[in-house]
């Protein structure tokens, strides 16, 4: 589903957190949601 973009779609989250960047947090974490997402509508 995510493919091999699991890690780098959750390492986007961390580095924006770890850089007290909360606009690119929001951002790397709607995207991985999104993601998410369409993954489960995929399975149904």
């Amino acid at each position: 589903m995510h493919g091999d973009d699991r890690v780098p779609s959750h390492r986007a989250v961390l580095d924006a957190i770890t850089d007290r960047d909360p606009e690119a947090a929001y951002a790397a974490m709607r995207a991985l949601v999104d993601k998410s997402g369409a993954d489960l509508g995929r399975l149904r």
